[in-house]
């Protein structure tokens, strides 16, 4: 399985292949990352965060998500990072996917 992270702009996979992205992330101080937009073709398999470095308020960690081109296509994918009380993500991510 491929690994991608938050320098990734464009990701090719083929239709069945898995892949996955881990993103920094501070989830103690509420912010965490989401998918807003993800290609028909492309499905979320699984995501998980790895416990943070410290309790204290700050500590940093990973999130990792799993997805999985079920057929061949091209489209964005959109993740935002964020606290999901605030209306407006910190910082959003957009990847190029293509599939075939």
């Amino acid at each position: 399985m491929r690994e991608y992270d938050s320098s990734a702009t464009e990701i090719n996979a083929k239709p069945g292949e898995e892949l996955a992205i881990s993103l920094d992330a501070v989830p103690t101080a509420g912010y965490q990352w989401s998918i807003v937009d993800l290609p028909d073709f492309v499905e979320l398999v699984g995501s998980e965060t790895a416990a943070p470095t410290t309790r204290d308020v700050g500590g940093e960690t990973r999130q990792r998500f799993v997805l999985r081109a079920h057929e061949a296509g091209s489209g964005e994918l959109r993740l935002a990072y964020g606290r999901p009380w605030e209306e407006a993500p910190m910082r959003e991510l957009r990847i190029r996917v293509d599939a075939g």
